[in-house]
């Protein structure tokens, strides 16, 4: 029964692991589109 209980906590930590990796994807091509105009990337620094 214990080895039951340690998966449970294994998931607790894959979900705020989940909204991480969900950041990291958006500046991803964020990231992409300042490549193409670095112009833009000093105009915001």
């Amino acid at each position: 029964m214990s080895e039951q209980q340690q998966p449970k906590p294994r998931t607790d930590v894959k979900q705020p692991a989940e909204p991480a990796p969900r950041k990291t994807a958006p500046q991803r091509p964020i990231e992409a589109e300042e490549d193409e105009s670095p112009w833009i990337c000093r105009g915001m620094d």
